[in-house]
């Protein structure tokens, strides 16, 4: 899940001048629930690894990608990193105490 979501904000990044186009155009209907139904898929996997803590859902990670495309559409010649220090913030938070993000221990929560 980790590898999707820096994929989606490096593609973010990357089309950021074009988004605007993206966000203008009504999404067909049955291709709109494909990438849902892909995440959701992910999201239960992650649970059921332990690489995500249980109570994530697929529209928290649905929620999350879509505030990088905001955070990278309302500040597209800001910071290039920080739609990573956002992510990296919020995987933090998803992630299983006893996991890491980026190589850095999630301290158990008590």
């Amino acid at each position: 899940m980790h590898e999707l979501l820096r994929a989606f904000g490096r593609s973010f990044a990357e089309h950021a001048r074009y988004a605007n186009l993206l966000l203008r155009r009504q999404p067909d209907a049955s291709a709109a629930g494909k990438p849902r139904q892909a995440v959701s898929e992910l999201t239960s996997r992650a649970v059921s690894a332990g690489t995500v803590n249980p109570d994530i859902t697929t529209d928290d990670v649905i929620t999350l990608v879509s505030a990088m495309r905001g955070l990278i559409h309302t500040v597209p010649g800001g910071t290039p990193d920080a739609w990573q220090r956002f992510l990296d913030i919020h995987l933090a938070g998803m992630t299983c105490a006893d996991r890491t993000v980026r190589g850095a221990v999630r301290p158990a929560v008590e």
